[in-house]
Order: structure tokens, then sequence, then C-alpha cells
């Protein structure tokens, strides 16, 4: 089929004309691929015989970043655990990649490891920390638990990817115990946490506020502060009842940092 175009006004109608017909892939939605660059650094513990790796975004020279999630991992596996992020993403190794001032703050901290860069998904990042991860029962503040950060970023990937697989629309309980089970098993939240029911109805009630022909172009998260937070609420899918957590207009669940 060939359409000469003679005007403005006949050329539109005929890209309308197209649309209408559905070729190729002009309606069809795409699921965004969340991939972002990570700053790991890790410290080694020779008592408990594991590292403890955080989790950071890049910052400026002149900014000391705070950590977005932590994991202590077994200490003889560092070596494995590297070798197998590699081959998840672009994986850069060694204090020469980071601004000086960042590694001499971090280099000044006693048994302090190495560094790392990763270029890929969140999810798979967490899926290599919590394969190799030690858990202790350290003294309150040093867990991994104690956050509830770090524990709200594993159970929102357990659900995305529980919804994102879904061949049928499930009940809501089977849905929240399925992702509280699948958070618990694959992506390192213990067992018995006394907020984590809170936590996994909160997401899980997100997700359930969208149609369920949506919930396989879900992907995330992403982190935002206040300010983006209500810039992106004004086109929001859906919005947790406590405004923590929101479904942009894209599918990808991003987290307010407070």
């Amino acid at each position: 089929m060939f359409i000469h175009i003679f005007k403005c006004d006949r050329g539109l109608e005929a890209i309308g004309e197209i649309k209408k017909l559905n070729f190729g892939k002009i309606h069809e939605r795409i699921r965004t691929n969340v991939k972002r660059v990570f700053w790991g650094f890790a410290w080694d513990h020779y008592i408990g015989g594991e590292t403890e790796v955080h989790i950071m975004f890049p910052s400026i020279a002149s900014e000391i970043p705070n950590s977005i999630d932590m994991f202590n991992i077994d200490a003889m596996k560092w070596d494995s655990f590297l070798s197998d992020l590699s081959k998840k993403g672009d994986l850069q190794i060694g204090k020469e990649h980071f601004p000086e001032k960042i590694c001499d703050f971090f280099s000044k901290e006693g048994d302090f490891l190495n560094g790392f860069i990763f270029e890929g998904s969140y999810k798979n990042l967490v899926l290599t920390l919590s394969f190799y991860e030690k858990r202790l029962n350290l003294i309150p503040g040093l867990n991994r638990h104690d956050t509830p950060l770090f524990i709200m970023d594993s159970t929102v990937l357990a659900f995305i990817s529980l919804a994102v697989g879904a061949r049928e629309k499930p009940s809501y309980e089977k849905f929240l115990q399925d992702g509280a089970n699948l958070a618990i098993k694959k992506f390192g939240v213990p067992d018995g946490l006394p907020y984590f029911k809170q936590i996994s109805e909160e997401i899980s009630s997100l997700i359930e506020m969208i149609d369920y022909d949506l919930w396989e172009f879900l992907s995330g998260p992403t982190w935002v502060d206040a300010k983006q937070f209500q810039e992106l609420a004004c086109s929001a899918r859906a919005i947790s009842t406590n405004n923590s957590i929101l479904i942009d207009e894209n599918g990808i669940v991003s987290i307010l940092i407070k």
C-alpha cells in the first residue's frame, strides 16, 4: 500500500488511518526495562566470617552517598559473588573507579575490602547478594532487617516479579501470601519480621489498584525524593495508602526516600 502525502492535513489524516489498521507495534505496550548504575562497598568482619556489602547511588565527588540496601554475605564467597554478578551486567572492581574523596573516606574505616560499580538491574543485584547471604544475629541496628527501607526494596521486587509472571489474576489473599513467600525465599527477607506483614499488604494492595492487564508491564523499583514523588503522583496509576510508594504512568514502581 502506497500513500502519497501532498498536504500537512492529508499527512496527519494518513497517519491516523495507518494507526487504525494497527500495523506493526504502534499500539503495543512495552515493559520499561529499569537499569541503572549502583555503587557497592564492602567491609570484612573476620569474627563473623562475613562481608558487609552496602549498595549506594553514585554521587558527586564532594558527597558521601547513603546506602539504599545492605547485605552480609559469606566472606569466603566474595570472589564467587563478584564472578556471578559480572554475568548479570557491567561490573567494574577497584577504588580507581571512584572519586578519590569517596574512596579515602571509606578506606579509613576498619576492615575495608573494596568497591565495585555495577550497571544492570537492581533485581539481579539483590538476587545475587541474597544467594550468598550469611545471616547473623547481630546487635540491633546492624542487621539488614533493622532498616525497613531495605526490606521494602526486596518486597517490592518480589511482588513485581510475581505480578509480571502471573498467567491469571490471583485472589488478593493468594497474591499477598505468594508475594511474601517469594520475598523470603529469593530476595533476602527474614521470616518472622514484625513489620513485614504491613509492608507486604501495602505493596500487594498497591498493585491490586491497577488493571490486571497492566501487571505484566510493571517494573522497578526506582527511588525518588519528596519533590519527585509529588511530581509523579500527579499522573500516577496508583499510590499506596501511606503515600510512600506509587506506580507511575509507565508502570514503574517508585519508592519515596525520606
